[in-house]
């Protein structure tokens, strides 16, 4: 588990969260080392007196409001009950004007306030994903990861195009599923990604006609694992007449993770194709890679050869 400095989240912020500064400077060079966010509202305010030691608040517009008719003293009330519980930061979450007692608070006792354009629900949401990436450098994506030939390989692409049946195939030709539709991925110390499913869905798959099947039940334990490197992606693309790929696959894509770059492989799906047959290609080719064989690179030697062959 890290850290993130609240001068930090500002940066981070700015763009994802729609944050403002507005109050409360010097408070920012404080280090955030908690997950957890409490949503302050006005129907139980004893609330404040329980917040968690380190939470983050988030009070929204009609909160905001109730908290500007109160009077003088029971703001002050309600605000030392939230100093007390070590609150790193305020967001007022869609707010048209911040009262002036939120501001002389932040101000007074080095609290930093915030302002966003988001609602409650959104900036909540995406708080928790940032706070996630950065502190427990861990993000959670859509998709199917499976082991292929020892290669960890996440399938993304939009929904109903064929992802956990691809998934569901590469199982029964031997390969290990590690998660369906929800992939939680880590940052480790080694700089490398682990994949992993969500315990409340491991070893399930939503196949469309099916519903919901057990890999552990139907195929034993050795057709599913519970973690895996990411090695590679591949985004799975509908096919449309005349649309432009990269046939000699010279061209080399990425997906950023954390920092970190993971090869991605844009695959278009066809009728009558079989997606699991493209994505064991993928896993070899990779492999190849690795070990510094790139056709492409092979077959443009061959042709740049002949020609010098054929023009001595």
């Amino acid at each position: 588990m890290g850290s993130l400095s609240i001068k930090d989240l500002i940066e981070c912020g700015r763009e994802r969260l729609g944050l403002k500064l507005v109050a409360g400077t010097s408070g920012t060079t404080r280090e955030l080392m908690n997950l957890s966010i409490q949503i302050f509202d006005e129907k139980n305010s004893a609330s404040a007196k329980q917040l968690r030691r380190e939470e983050i608040v988030i009070i929204g517009q009609h909160d905001v409001s109730w908290l500007a008719s109160l009077s003088e003293n029971e703001c002050q009330e309600i605000l030392h009950d939230i100093l007390s519980a070590d609150i790193p930061l305020i967001i007022l979450s869609n707010v048209l004007h911040v009262p002036d007692s939120l501001l002389h608070f932040s101000e007074q006792k080095s609290v930093p306030l915030f302002t966003s354009n988001l609602n409650v629900f959104s900036l909540e949401s995406r708080l928790i994903g940032l706070l996630r990436e950065k502190i427990a450098h861990t993000v959670i994506i859509n998709g199917v990861f499976v082991e292929v030939f020892g290669m960890g390989v996440i399938i993304t692409g939009d929904s109903g195009i064929g992802k956990s049946e691809c998934g569901l195939e590469l199982v029964t030709r031997g390969h290990k599923l590690i998660a369906d539709d929800v992939i939680e991925i880590q940052k480790r110390k080694d700089g490398m990604l682990s994949g992993y499913s969500i315990e409340l869905t491991r070893y399930f798959m939503e196949i469309r006609g099916l519903g919901v099947i057990n890999i552990k039940s139907l195929f034993g334990v050795a057709a599913v694992s519970d973690v895996a490197d990411i090695n590679i992606m591949v985004e799975f693309i509908k096919w449309e007449e005349g649309a432009l790929f990269d046939r000699m696959g010279t061209e080399e894509l990425f997906h950023m993770i954390m920092g970190i770059q993971i090869p991605l492989i844009k695959a278009p799906v066809r009728s009558g194709g079989s997606m699991a047959t493209i994505v064991e290609i993928v896993a070899r080719n990779e492999i190849l890679k690795k070990n510094n064989y790139l056709a492409s690179r092979d077959l443009a030697e061959r042709i740049s050869d002949k020609i010098k062959r054929e023009s001595q």
